[in-house]
């Protein structure tokens, strides 16, 4: 069966209801919006451009992650899904493909062990049957990258690389540009802004098997999305 399908993960750095046309122009069929505000604050706002199925997730009103998709597809959470493991979301995901998906925030956990990354690497082990039982795809704000891996410690950027591979994941970025991790060309991440402080941190990982499908992946401009946010969404586009 081929893919088609269409996805972007965006931190938008709060304050989503001003900047929804942004991505709702983009028509995707999944988005993926981390630090966004609750559901109720969204549509309270007349400027809101509202997508057709919704899920949002957070402690505060005001900041959590939302998922969207502006087309027809439906979204339906875990049973088991562990809210000690609040932004990595496992979703299974219906409409015109089926397939499993988690979304992705990743912060800063109370302890240092559920850190960043480490709340990504312990959720794959959480869901691995999840992950197995159809095709999956883990994509979001992954706060990571190998440049700042420790060296040796599991549970960092490259281990979790590694893990996923293992149970046939790749990032649909690496793959289509034919970089290697801790060498992207394309940042999706501005610290305070700054152009001179680029970072790649945000990611899609994809079945293997979906690479014949893959059709386009790209990473928004510095000049088109700096003013709404430190990051740039990250798209990729199947079929």
């Amino acid at each position: 069966m081929s893919i088609e399908l269409s996805m972007v993960s965006w931190n938008c750095q709060g304050a989503f209801r001003k900047k929804s046309n942004l991505i709702a122009g983009l028509k995707p069929d999944i988005a993926i919006i981390q630090e966004c505000e609750s559901y109720e604050k969204l549509i309270a706002d007349k400027k809101f451009a509202s997508p057709n199925s919704y899920l949002w997730f957070g402690d505060l009103s005001f900041k959590g992650i939302g998922i969207f998709s502006y087309t027809g597809y439906q979204f339906e959470v875990l049973d088991g899904y562990d809210d000690s493991l609040k932004y990595c979301i496992p979703i299974r995901i219906s409409g015109r493909n089926h397939f499993n998906l988690i979304a992705v925030w990743a912060g800063p956990g109370q302890a240092r062990t559920e850190r960043y990354v480490r709340q990504v690497y312990k959720a794959v082990g959480e869901y691995i049957d999840f992950i197995r039982e159809d095709e999956t795809v883990i994509i979001g704000d992954f706060n990571a990258n190998k440049i700042f891996d420790p060296k040796n410690e599991e549970g960092n950027y490259s281990s979790l690389t590694s893990k996923l591979e293992n149970e046939g994941l790749i990032s649909a970025y690496h793959d289509y540009f034919q970089e290697e991790h801790g060498c992207e060309s394309r940042s999706t991440f501005y610290l305070y802004r700054a152009l001179d402080h680029p970072f790649h941190i945000d990611y899609c990982f994809i079945p293997r098997k979906w690479r014949q499908d893959l059709r386009s992946v790209s990473v928004g401009s510095y000049a088109d999305w700096i003013g709404s946010s430190d990051h740039c969404p990250i798209m990729v586009e199947f079929g």
